[in-house]
């Protein structure tokens, strides 16, 4: 608890990364990456298994400093779109962000992007490639996209379009050592709702959370937390 408290005031003063909860290299390489950024506007994929906080990686960059004061933002699930839902959505945003402060610009965000269909990439690109184009775009995949790209998969130059800065999200399963810190989070995130107060975990529970394999990620271990 005092080592999750420690961590979650340096992250939480001015980037907001306190559900990036962990001690372990990955993720102190993952929050070094976020904060890099927060305080940029290239593009940024967020990649990693299901599960894993890709898009609340995603969320945090844009929500930067002062989440309260972010821009808006258009999370779009590329499992769903084609080419036409794909244009009429992006032009009516496009059209509301047009009066958008500078301070505060617009983000696209694309979930799982590695499943957008071909006639909805040539779209993107068109749209990317448009210097009048001024959103901030933030994505997540399962796979990195130029490996994609270079077995005819993905666009070529839609992936490196998009992976300007790549941040991968490590599987729990290769972090176990984070496991005690992100179960203590969701303990304290739940007492934090209301309701019966937990202090943590007993010894052999904590043993059998970290002995798991955890396939489902952060995710997973939210579900049985």
């Amino acid at each position: 608890h005092a080592r999750l408290s420690v961590l979650s005031r340096e992250v939480r003063g001015r980037y907001r990364l306190e559900r990036l909860a962990g001690e372990s290299p990955p993720m102190r390489r993952v929050r070094d990456q976020v904060r890099l950024a927060i305080a940029g506007q290239s593009r940024v994929l967020v990649v990693g298994p299901a599960g894993s906080g890709r898009e609340h990686v995603a969320r945090t960059i844009h929500g930067g400093d002062n989440p309260e004061a972010a821009g808006p933002l258009l999370p779009l699930s590329c499992a769903l779109l084609d080419a036409e839902l794909l244009e009429t959505t992006l032009s009516a945003f496009l059209r509301r962000c047009a009066g958008s402060l500078p301070t505060q610009p617009a983000a696209l965000l694309l979930l799982e992007v590695d499943q957008l269909g071909s006639d909805a990439q040539a779209l993107l690109l068109g749209f990317l490639r448009d210097p009048a184009f001024t959103l901030r775009t933030l994505v997540t995949a399962r796979r990195a996209l130029t490996p994609l790209a270079e077995t005819e998969q993905f666009s070529r130059e839609l992936a490196f379009l998009l992976s300007t800065l790549v941040i991968e999200m490590p599987p729990l399963a290769e972090r176990r050592a984070d496991i005690g810190l992100l179960a203590q989070q969701l303990v304290e995130e739940h007492n934090a709702r209301g309701g019966i107060q937990l202090s943590g975990f007993a010894p052999d529970a904590m043993d059998q959370l970290g002995a798991m394999p955890w396939p489902g990620n952060i995710a997973e271990l939210a579900e049985v937390v």
